[in-house]
C-alpha cells in the first residue's frame, strides 16, 4: 500500500509539471519517497562450514546463537537520497514456542581500496513470538540504521540473532531481508 500511495504521489507530481504549474516540495515531503532493496536470504553469506545457520528450501534455518553471521554486500543506490535507511528481517518460527525473537546488525559502508572494518551493532526490542506447530507464522523485524553508517559506495551489514532481549530458543527460518531507503 505505502508504494501505491508513493506512485500516485509521483504520478500526481509529474501530471502537475507537465500542465506548466509549479510545484513546491519541501523535506518531509521528500522524505516520503522511498525506495526497497529484497534480497532473498540464501543470497546473504554465510560460512560454508557453520552449523548455526544452515541453508534450508525456504532461506536460511537460523539457531538461537550469535556466534555466527550472514552477510551481504551491496553497492550503493544511485537513488539514494541520504538519510537513515530500514534493513527488515522476513522471518518465520518453526514451533509454537513463545518468546521474543532479536536480531542485531552490524551496518557498514566502504569504498574502493579500503579495508574492511567491524563496527558496533544496532537492534531495536526484540520481536515477542507465538509460533504455531507445522508450517509456522511469519514476522518482520525492522532495524533502523542511521545515515552516517552508509556514506560508502559499497554497503554492508552482518546479521546475527540472540541479542539482549531473545528468549525465543528454537529456529527461526529467515526468508529475506529488505532495505528500505530514501531516494532522490
Amino acid at each position: 500500500m505505502r508504494s501505491f500511495m508513493a506512485g500516485r504521489k509521483m504520478l500526481f507530481a509529474a501530471l502537475w509539471v507537465l500542465c506548466g504549474l509549479s510545484l513546491h516540495i519541501n523535506a518531509a515531503d521528500a522524505q516520503q519517497f522511498r525506495r526497497t532493496i529484497s534480497i532473498p536470504a540464501h543470497a546473504l553469506s554465510i560460512s560454508p562450514s557453520g552449523t548455526i545457520i544452515t541453508p534450508n528450501s525456504l532461506g536460511l534455518q537460523w539457531q538461537h546463537n550469535f556466534r555466527q553471521v550472514a552477510r551481504f554486500f551491496i553497492q550503493s543506490p544511485p537513488d539514494y537520497a541520504g538519510g537513515d535507511v530500514t534493513l527488515s528481517i522476513f522471518f518465520q518460527t518453526t514451533s509454537a514456542t513463545l518468546g521474543i525473537v532479536d536480531f542485531f546488525i552490524r551496518p557498514n559502508s566502504f569504498n574502493s581500496g579500503e579495508g574492511f572494518r567491524d563496527i558496533d551493532s544496532l537492534s531495536t526490542s526484540g520481536l515477542s513470538v507465538a509460533g504455531r506447530e507445522g508450517s509456522g507464522t511469519l514476522y518482520e523485524q525492522r532495524i533502523p540504521i542511521p545515515a552516517d553508517r552508509l556514506t560508502g559506495n559499497w554497503w554492508t551489514s552482518g546479521i546475527q540473532r540472540e541479542g539482549s532481549d531473545s528468549t525465543y530458543t528454537d529456529d527461526v527460518i529467515v526468508l529475506s531481508v529488505a532495505l528500505e531507503y530514501p531516494v532522490n
